[in-house]
C-alpha cells in the first residue's frame, strides 16, 4: 500500500473516530427547568434517563427515586399520602446521592444536606 494510501485511510478513520466521539459529547441535556410545570418536567426525566429507587422505612418518604444525568442528576421524593407533594430537585451528584441512599436516618439527612439547597430546587417557568 502507497504512503499516500496509508496516510489518507489513517486520516479517514481519524476523522471518524472524532466525528463519533464528538456526537456523544456534545447531546445537550434539556433542562427541565424550560418547563411549566412539575408533571411535564418529571415525564421528561422518566422518559430519558433510568432511576435507581429506594422505599426507605421512613415516616416521611414513600419512595426516593435518582436519575443520574451526566455529571448530576435528578431526585424526586415522594411523600406518605397526606404529607408534602412530591418534590423534584436537580443538580444532585452521585456522591450525594449515595450519601442519601445509606443514611442512617434518611429525614434527618434530606433535612440537613437537601432541603432549602437552592442549587437543588428545580425552578420552573411561569
Amino acid at each position: 500500500m502507497s504512503i499516500l494510501l496509508k496516510s489518507l485511510s489513517i486520516l479517514l478513520f481519524t476523522s471518524m473516530s472524532f466525528t463519533s466521539c464528538k456526537s456523544s459529547e456534545t447531546t445537550e441535556e434539556i433542562n427541565p427547568a424550560s418547563f411549566t410545570d412539575y408533571q411535564s418536567a418529571e415525564t421528561w426525566i422518566k422518559e430519558n434517563h433510568k432511576a435507581e429507587t429506594i422505599t426507605p422505612d421512613s415516616s416521611l418518604f414513600k419512595k426516593i427515586e435518582y436519575y443520574p444525568a451526566g455529571d448530576t442528576g435528578y431526585l424526586i421524593i415522594y411523600h406518605h399520602r397526606g404529607k408534602i407533594p412530591t418534590l423534584l430537585y436537580q443538580n444532585i451528584n452521585q456522591k450525594l446521592w449515595n450519601a442519601f441512599k445509606n443514611a442512617e436516618s434518611k429525614g434527618k439527612f434530606y433535612q440537613q444536606k437537601i432541603q432549602g439547597n437552592e442549587g437543588f430546587i428545580l425552578e420552573l417557568e411561569e
